[in-house]
């Protein structure tokens, strides 16, 4: 499942999309386990526009961590179903 918060500001018709959250096992991820490296570009695109993009997986954490390098310090992810919710912070 993916899943996008749309938040709609001033009451117009104009709607901004905020987060997006995927499920990786058989919805992002092909059956190679690898995401389309095409989604680097776009997924850099979406930080510029303030779009937070969150990795959802039964998986530990450190699997979808690496997964996504180089774009780990950037997400949000989700974790060993659930129960690990974090967002990398480098100082």
């Amino acid at each position: 499942m993916i899943c996008a918060i749309v938040v709609n500001k001033g009451g117009g018709k104009r709607q901004m999309i905020k987060l997006i959250a995927t499920d990786m096992d058989g919805t992002f991820l092909d059956n190679k386990k690898q995401f389309d490296k095409s989604f680097i570009d776009l997924f850099f695109e979406m930080k510029e526009q303030g779009v937070l993009f969150v990795a959802a997986s039964g998986n530990q954490y450190a699997r979808l961590y690496q997964k996504f390098l180089p774009m780990s310090e950037d997400m949000y992810f989700i974790a060993d179903g659930g129960s690990y919710i974090m967002k990398v912070q480098i100082h």
